[in-house]
């Protein structure tokens, strides 16, 4: 093959291997952003909310649409308890739950976090290690589930009714 001959075959293959790492790169991306997306808006969702609530009054009640994806629980903490759940799978309600430990900082506080849900079955500091806390000057419950914990886990959007009173803040679907 000449000079000329091998001058134009490079610029060619260089573009042939560029093509080809798109299709390879593509396809992967397209499974990789989603999961960076459904994050993005669980902790936007998780912001919104914590929102509604700091702006309700005592003795008011809000709705707010939360979307939670698959990896994370949704979970209230009252003061009184530096964790939920009893060590053994406990069905409770909707779910079932071992326990999750209250962050440290927030001892006699009352939470709303939202947690890495991989991270709970393996270690009940999920909240501590990969979770967002806001801590609350109430206790956070569930009056309609039988065990007045607030948990929500599951891909799911839901319609969230919000109930302030004194020293609760009630949350249930």
């Amino acid at each position: 093959m000449n000079k000329k001959g091998m001058m134009l075959l490079k610029p060619i293959m260089a573009f042939v291997i560029v093509i080809i790492m798109l299709f390879v790169i593509l396809p992967l991306m397209g499974n990789i952003l989603p999961a960076f997306e459904k994050k993005d808006t669980t902790v936007n969702v998780f912001s919104k909310l914590v929102d509604d609530i700091g702006g309700l009054g005592n003795g008011k009640t809000t709705n707010s649409l939360f979307t939670i994806s698959e990896k994370y629980i949704l979970i209230g903490f009252n003061k009184s308890l530096n964790y939920v759940g009893t060590g053994t799978k406990t069905k409770c309600g909707d779910f079932s739950i071992v326990k999750v430990n209250k962050p440290d900082d927030l001892k006699d506080k009352g939470a709303l976090c939202l947690c890495d849900k991989g991270l709970l079955d393996t270690d009940a500091d999920a909240c501590k290690i990969e979770g967002i806390c806001v801590e609350l000057d109430y206790d956070v419950i569930d009056s309609e589930n039988e065990c007045g914990i607030f948990l929500l886990e599951g891909e799911s959007t839901n319609n969230l009714n919000i109930k302030r009173s004194d020293d609760v803040l009630d949350i249930h679907k």
